[in-house]
Formats: structure tokens, C-alpha cells, sequence
């Protein structure tokens, strides 16, 4: 009757545990890279119900202005002040604009059904594009800028460091197992001649060591070394790919406000314009078709200035995303 029990190798309790702490924190950061991931998609839904609603709000103040174009053209028709190709050609730009309204309804009502089917709500965070005081500190870090920076920060990358990390533990792990693991084992053992003669009983202790194994390990350790080589290379090159990426956002952020002055200041001068051209029309020194031409002008001028206000907070929305922040668990921001 024995037992045999395996010993542990120099150093290999020590990179045991260091590759349970390593495995521990892979878990860890792979968790919070897939909850960055979740929140991006949520970030770009929410940007798109943002827009959809204005695109919806602006088809539907056209084609209120349609309705009355089509209301005035075809009293001006009944009194002989307008002809009928004029009293057509508005009725076919008011049945274009309604055929937006309803594809702009379509396309508000897809986002907010996706967004219900991943959040559960039917609303959106009532603090959608806000940068707090604490996220703004963040964000004019200057450490930000740098890869090691970049890399404290950005669960992504920090998930693809763990992976290294893991890859250095297995092969260190690998590498103190050595040949194998030594055996001692305890016997006892109990055993007589003839019949009669007492019981001999004797205890046995041996120690086995193995030798000469290690180099049926390489090929394994050569795989781990050349997966630890992708995953560094990869790290590298996506730390430099989301550099890029912060840098290209904060300056389009740095040039919107002088941008969007200046689609605010086009958008009301088409405003002023088509009021003095509406004038015009009823004065009888402009037709139905330049009258058309310059409302859809000051529709499209109105349509781009609200747009680009909700590209400016959607561009502030994606350099959180890219540099990684993640609002606290009990809030919703965006």
C-alpha cells in the first residue's frame, strides 16, 4: 500500500500564481471592453433617434408650408390669378414632402424600437450629449495623448494588454514546470515466505525526478511565444489606430463652433429671404416655381444647422467613447 505525491518545481508556485492574477484580471478587463463595446452601440442609437427626430420635425414644418402654399395656389387658380401648371406643381412638391414626412416617421420609429428591445425604456437619457465636470477633466488630459496615457485609460487596450500579460504568464508557467513534476512516494509493504513464518513488513519512501522532458515542451513554448508576439503587435498597432482617432475627433471638435455660427447665420439669412420672397409672390413679381425652389432652400439650410448641433454633441459623445469613459453604473449618460 503507497501513495505518490507530485512536488512543486523552483519558482513554480510563484508563477502558478501569477498566472491565476493574470487570469483574474483578463476576466476583469474583458468584462469592461464588452460593456464599453454595448455602450457605443447605445451611443450611436441614441444619436440616431436625435436625428431622426429632427429630420421628422422638419418635414413635418415643410409640409405645413406646403399646405399652405397648396391652399393659396389653388384659391389664385379658382380666381384666374394662377395657372394650372403652377397649381400642380405645388401639389406635386406637397405630396413629395408628405412621402418625407412618413419615411422620416418610418426611420424614428425603427431607432426607437431597437432602442427599446436593448434598453427596456422607451426614452433617453435625459442628460444625452452633456459633458460633466469630471469627464471634461479627463478629456483635456494631456495624458490622453500619449500610448501609455491612452493605455490606463481605454478598456479596449487595456483588454489587449491582459491578453499579453496572460500569454507572458503561461510561458513562464510552462517554463518552471520544466520536465515534469517530481514524485515522492510513501509505501509500506507487507509479505512472508512459507506458510507459518511471520509477516515481513517494510517501509518504502522513494523520490522520482524526471529528466530530459524539457524539450518536448518547446514546441509548445514556441506557440505561446509566437501568440504573445501577435498580441503585442496588435496592441501596438490599435493603441496607434485609436491615437489617431482622439486626435482627428478633438480637432473637428475644436473647428464646430465657428461652424455651426456659421450654418446658424446661413439658415435664419434663408429664413429672411424667403420671407421677402413670399411678399414677392403676393405682389406678382415672383412665380410658384421660384417661390418652391426658395422654400426648399431654407428648409435644407434649417435642416443642416440642426443637424450639425447634434454632429457637434455626437462627435464630444464619440471621443468619450474612443478614449473609453463610462459613466457610473446608477447613471445613464451618453
Amino acid at each position: 500500500l503507497g501513495v505518490r505525491l507530485p512536488l512543486r518545481r523552483f519558482g513554480q508556485t510563484s508563477a502558478w500564481r501569477a498566472l491565476a492574477e493574470e487570469s483574474a484580471l483578463s476576466t476583469k478587463t474583458r468584462a469592461e471592453a464588452n460593456r464599453l463595446i454595448l455602450l457605443g452601440e447605445l451611443r450611436q442609437m441614441a444619436w440616431d433617434w436625435r436625428r431622426a427626430e429632427v429630420e421628422l420635425a422638419t418635414a413635418k414644418e415643410r409640409d405645413q408650408i406646403m399646405q399652405r402654399d397648396l391652399t393659396a395656389v389653388t384659391q389664385q387658380f379658382k380666381h384666374g390669378e394662377a395657372a394650372e401648371v403652377d397649381r400642380m406643381s405645388v401639389e406635386s412638391r406637397a405630396l413629395a414632402v408628405q412621402e418625407a414626412v412618413t419615411a422620416a416617421q418610418m426611420q424614428l420609429d425603427g431607432v426607437q424600437t431597437r432602442w427599446q428591445q436593448l434598453t427596456g425604456t422607451k426614452q433617453l437619457p435625459s442628460d444625452l450629449g452633456r459633458v460633466t465636470s469630471t469627464e471634461q477633466a479627463i478629456l483635456s488630459n494631456p495624458e490622453l495623448n500619449t500610448p501609455d496615457g491612452l493605455l490606463a485609460q481605454q478598456p479596449l487596450l487595456r483588454q489587449m494588454a491582459s491578453e499579453v500579460g496572460m500569454s507572458t504568464a503561461r510561458i513562464e508557467a510552462e517554463r518552471a514546470a520544466g520536465a515534469g513534476a517530481p514524485e515522492i512516494g510513501l509505501g509500506v509493504k507487507r509479505d512472508r515466505g512459507d506458510r507459518g513464518v511471520p509477516y515481513d513488513n517494510s517501509l518504502q519512501l522513494t523520490l522520482s525526478i524526471p529528466f530530459g522532458g524539457q524539450k518536448y515542451r518547446d514546441p509548445a513554448l514556441a506557440e505561446m511565444a509566437q501568440q504573445r508576439a501577435t498580441a503585442q503587435v496588435a496592441l501596438i498597432k490599435n493603441t496607434q489606430q485609436i491615437l489617431g482617432e482622439v486626435m482627428a475627433l478633438r480637432q473637428r471638435i475644436a473647428a464646430w463652433p465657428s461652424r455651426l455660427t456659421q450654418l446658424d447665420r446661413r439658415a435664419a439669412l434663408s429664413e429672411k429671404t424667403l420671407t421677402l420672397k413670399q411678399k414677392a409672390l403676393r405682389l406678382g413679381e415672383l412665380d410658384w416655381t421660384r417661390l418652391l425652389d426658395f422654400e426648399r432652400e431654407a428648409a435644407d439650410a434649417r435642416l443642416q444647422a440642426r443637424l450639425a448641433h447634434i454632429a457637434y454633441q455626437a462627435d464630444q459623445s464619440s471621443l468619450k467613447q474612443t478614449l473609453g469613459l463610462m459613466p457610473a453604473a446608477n447613471r445613464d449618460s451618453q
